[in-house]
């Protein structure tokens, strides 16, 4: 028999007996139990099938339970302030599977977007923390009591040349940034 089966019936038959227990005895101890295997019992039978399936050197065990957890969190959370806006019926376990998965999507676009609007940020403003940075380096007297007063100073020949190192070679780093984090989602499982 193959794992994952063994696992979803091994589970199955231990949420029926829960359940059976639970209405037997009116206990109302067991409700943590049958709920929670209730819950878990169809994730963790995907995740054992998904393993099964296509074993990576990038899949490890560690990756599936950190996907696990934090997924099954996000998705909790999500779906806990979703679902109130839900009307009881039997389509709403759909809507809160719905919620559940577009809230872990969501979490995973978010983190791309921030991601790619700081290294846009970073592109925008390298001039001026190449600047920035340039002043404080190789900055003159003089050149800060005209910026007091709101005045571009004048530059010697020597700042201009360290502000354009400084500006490319930010630049440089940041596209250099951008690969390898481009890279780095590229080799990762899709799953992860």
């Amino acid at each position: 028999m193959r794992p994952w089966l063994k696992i979803f019936l091994i589970g199955l038959a231990l949420w029926v007996a829960s359940v059976a227990v639970t209405l037997l005895t009116a206990n109302s101890n067991l409700v943590p139990t049958v709920v929670l295997l209730g819950s878990l019992l169809v994730p963790v039978t995907f995740v054992v099938w998904a393993y099964g399936r296509g074993r990576s050197a990038e899949v490890t065990v560690e990756l599936l339970f950190k996907a696990f957890v934090i997924g099954g969190v996000l998705g909790v959370l999500g779906a806990s302030i979703l679902e109130s806006y839900l009307h009881p019926s039997l389509l709403m376990y759909v809507g809160v599977g719905l919620i559940e998965e577009g809230v872990k999507l969501a979490a995973r676009v978010l983190l791309a977007y921030l991601g790619v609007s700081l290294l846009h940020a970073l592109w925008d403003s390298m001039s001026a923390i190449a600047i920035a940075i340039t002043l404080f380096l190789a900055g003159k007297p003089w050149q800060f009591q005209s910026l007091r007063i709101g005045k571009v100073p004048d530059v010697t020949e020597a700042q201009v040349h360290l502000y354009t190192v400084l500006n490319w070679g930010g630049l440089i780093v940041i596209s250099a940034a951008a690969l390898l984090w481009l890279r780095a989602l590229s080799r990762s499982p899709r799953g992860g």
